[in-house]
Formats: C-alpha cells, structure tokens, sequence
C-alpha cells in the first residue's frame, strides 16, 4: 500500500521536473531571442543584472527587456490564437465575431 503510494508521488515529481524544464528551456530561448536585439554592452549589463538577482542593473534597460519579452510572448499567442481560428471558421452574428 505505501510502495504504490510512493510509487506514485515519484512519477508525479518526475512530471512534475519535465514540466519545469521544458518551460524553462522556453522561457530561455524567449530571452536568448530578446537578447539578440541589444548591443553587446546592454547585454552585458542584463546579464550581469541576472546573475546579481537583481542587485546591479540599470533599471530602464530591464523595463525595456521586460516590454520586449511580453511583447514578443503576446505576439506568439497571437499567431497561435489565428491559426487555431481559420476564416472558414469564424462567422459573422451582428457586430460579433463567433467561432464555430
């Protein structure tokens, strides 16, 4: 009875880490792609920032890292949210706009 129940927790936990890493790696790769778009010396300065955890940094270039990264996220849920609902989908009742 407790080996299933630990049997259990441990493949939760395993699913659990998967989960984790693969947002990470997500979340990396959006800041590796933000990242492209600044001089060598801003970068160096985000960089540092991050692994001071927040000590050292000029905070008007984080606020603009921070507006590039929720743009470029909103833009990719854009793109996701038009090809789930094509134009043969969507039907016109009024002014509103209805996916069927």
């Amino acid at each position: 009875m407790y080996l299933l129940l630990i049997i259990s927790m441990i493949i939760e936990q395993k699913e659990a880490l998967e989960r984790y890493k693969d947002k990470s790696n997500t979340n990396m790769q959006i800041l590796k792609e933000c990242l492209r778009h600044y001089s060598k010396n801003e970068q160096r300065d985000i960089k540092r920032y991050l692994i001071s955890n927040g000590n050292y940094g000029r905070i008007d270039l984080i606020e603009q890292l921070r507006k590039d990264i929720f743009e470029y996220r909103l833009n990719g849920f854009l793109e996701r949210d038009t090809e789930q609902f094509k134009a043969e989908d969507i039907k016109t009742y009024g002014k509103c706009l209805i996916a069927v």
